[in-house]
């Protein structure tokens, strides 16, 4: 190094801290590894960082926006995505061109490469991507390309020269340097300028030479890095310092924290480092800020690539009031009997859920079996998204006393005889066991009980006793009057009842005896001779009463004749007429002579025919008779015969 460069450098290193802004300037070398490294000149000097990503064996380089273009040693052009900021990435690399291998690459402000091999220079553009050889330029290319102030300087091995694009021959050595070969071109903004380092190399380290090309000379050294760099590229290579451009701030509700809000910053794709500072105090490189409060902010964007610093205003409401309104229906636990939660809302339930002891329920869960206590919920949504938390305390309730409102004893509806007890007590929480004549239940309804003194006790769960005597009376004994009409039996004639519809003042429904029921409008035929039971039906079904009636056999006596009599005066067989012990309930007697002459005629069995018509006796003889009659069972009888009358 000459003296000037000597005294340069020192002068540098004393003004370095007095205009580096303190967020740094920031550009990418590549190196003769083919590594790409992220370099931050800072008031300590240069800082790299290793960039990581698709692309590898980097040698020539230039950057436009957030779009890397790279190529080989070899040759070839790729592109890709390059993102700055703690960890730089590249990512969806991509071959873009065919060009033949080049020791310098740089893009103009409408993103037009430009390349160098040896004396030759030739542009491509990566919308259409032909390259065009733009001629021989009287100067080889030893390393980089960079624009400044609408012109295109490159490294030469004699220094920085200034290439005519009207006219390569016109092309000039602006800034000798004889004393280290440059390799590398780079520009970075600083409060607003763009400004230009010549990276030298000297003894396999690189040295960042600042260059003035406005006045045309070198301003010192500006540090050093600890391996050769080939080929540098940064956001402002082409002249112009990028700006910052925001596309949108996003506000969305934090998931795990109740009403916060998480705010994330997006800007237009960009190569270099941004850092984002709110007005609370807090910064970051990734535009994200969490867990922040309802309220208005500022956000500050500053770059290392020197863009001019951007503020812009945002809100984080009150989520809150979003949130659904959200109750507690609660019963306390009472006795031995556990508490229940249950949380109620008037807002889509299939919005919601709540969290208890780190699982999850629909948010109309009933929770039960609860002791006396504090417990703690979580409203989330269907994601697991905190919204708020709730508490809800248990007590634990007096248990009450048992309280016997009535004892109901009924006769059974089905079984004669037999009655039905119901006891009814106060509303109690608690559960009851009642005991009665040896059967337990928890209803305390007992069926069948038949009539007798018994002890009802009754058992809470909650530990309380209490005992009442029950009289159960026998309801056979004040039987009701029934009212009927029955026939006995008689010939080949059943018995039949008929019963009144009304049993003191109860309707009567239906009428059993044996398998058949009846109507109580209905006779009831066919009843054999001796007891025949019935069973009285309410409308309801129930039993009014059981009652036996006795149907007895009535006599029935057949109607006969004797085949002769003898009217003569001596009170034996003086009559011709039927056995004195028939008992038809209708008889009609006609004799005729051998002429069909009627000589007599009678309708009761009593009055016989004594041999005489008119009044005289009829000759001895044989005479023709004819006796129709109806015995008790209805059945109608015809007899015919002829007897003989002797004197």
């Amino acid at each position: 190094m000459n003296l000037l460069l000597k005294r340069a450098a020192l002068l540098f290193g004393v003004i370095l801290l007095t205009f580096v802004k303190v967020y740094g300037q920031q550009f990418y070398a590549a190196t003769d590894q083919g590594i790409l490294q992220q370099v931050t000149i800072t008031p300590n000097g240069a800082v790299s960082k290793n960039v990581n990503g698709c692309g590898s064996g980097y040698f020539s380089i230039a950057l436009w926006g957030n779009k890397i273009y790279y190529t080989l040693a070899f040759g070839g052009l790729s592109v890709a995505d390059i993102t700055g900021g703690n960890t730089p990435q590249v990512t969806n690399c991509q071959y873009l061109a065919s060009v033949p291998p080049v020791s310098s690459m740089t893009v103009d402000k409408n993103g037009i490469l430009y390349m160098a091999s040896s004396n030759s220079l030739y542009k491509l553009d990566p919308k259409n991507p032909v390259l065009v050889n733009l001629g021989i330029m009287p100067y080889g290319a030893s390393g980089d390309l960079v624009f400044y102030n609408d012109k295109l300087y490159m490294a030469s091995y004699n220094g920085i020269v200034e290439v005519s694009l009207d006219d390569l021959s016109q092309s000039k050595l602006v800034i000798p340097i004889t004393d280290r070969t440059v390799y590398g071109l780079t520009s970075v903004a600083s409060r607003g300028a763009v400004k230009v380092y010549a990276i030298g190399v000297n003894n396999n380290r690189s040295e960042l030479v600042e260059l003035d090309l406005k006045n045309m000379f070198i301003k010192g050294i500006a540090g050093s890095l600890p391996y050769i760099v080939y080929d540098a590229g940064s956001t402002v290579e082409t002249g112009e310092i990028p700006v910052i451009k925001l596309q949108s701030i996003n506000v969305t509700r934090e998931c795990n924290v109740v009403n916060k809000g998480r705010a994330e910053i997006i800007c237009a794709p960009h190569g270099n480092q941004y850092t984002y500072k709110l007005n609370t105090g807090e910064s970051n490189t990734t535009g994200i800020f969490d867990n922040l409060p309802p309220g208005n902010y500022r956000v500050t964007i500053t770059s290392f690539g020197g863009e001019e610093p951007k503020t812009y205003p945002f809100t984080a409401p009150d989520f809150s009031l979003q949130d659904p309104v959200v109750t507690f229906n609660k019963t306390d636990p009472v006795c031995d009997i556990a508490g229940s939660i249950k949380l109620e809302t008037n807002a889509d339930k299939a919005l919601y859920r709540v969290q208890y002891n780190n699982t999850v329920y629909p948010i109309d869960h009933v929770f039960a079996n609860l002791i006396p206590g504090s417990y703690h919920f979580s409203i989330i949504t269907p994601n697991g998204c905190l919204l708020y938390e709730k508490d809800c305390t248990l007590v634990q309730e007096v248990c009450p006393p048992i309280v016997v409102n009535d004892i109901v004893i009924k006769p059974e509806c089905d079984f004669y005889g037999e009655a039905s007890v119901t006891v009814l007590t106060a509303v109690h929480p608690d559960n009851y066991t009642y005991s009665l004549n040896g059967i337990s239940n928890t209803t305390g309804v007992f069926n069948r009980v038949l009539p007798g003194n018994y002890q009802l006790v009754i058992t809470s769960s909650g530990g309380s006793q209490a005992k009442k005597q029950v009289i159960v009376p026998d309801f056979t004994l004040t039987k009701p009057y029934v009212s009927y009409t029955a026939k006995n039996a008689i010939c080949t004639l059943a018995g039949q009842v008929k019963f009144n519809t009304y049993v003191e003042g109860v309707a009567i429904g239906t009428i059993k005896h044996g398998d058949q029921n009846y109507t109580p409008d209905e006779t009831i035929r066919g009843l054999s001779a001796g007891t025949n039971h019935f069973v009285l039906l309410d409308k309801q079904g129930c039993i009014v009463t059981e009652l036996d009636i006795t149907i007895t056999q009535d006599s029935c006596e057949p109607v006969t004749f004797f085949n002769t009599f003898t009217p003569n005066g001596d009170g034996v067989n003086d009559l011709f007429r039927p056995n004195q012990s028939s008992n038809p309930i209708a008889y009609k007697l006609t004799v005729f002579n051998r002429l069909g002459q009627r000589l007599f005629e009678s309708e009761s069995i009593y009055d016989g025919w004594n041999g005489n018509y008119n009044g005289k006796p009829v000759p001895t003889g044989v005479y023709y008779w004819m006796c129709n009659y109806t015995m008790g069972d209805g059945q109608v009888e015809v007899q015919k015969g002829h007897v003989t009358l002797l004197r």
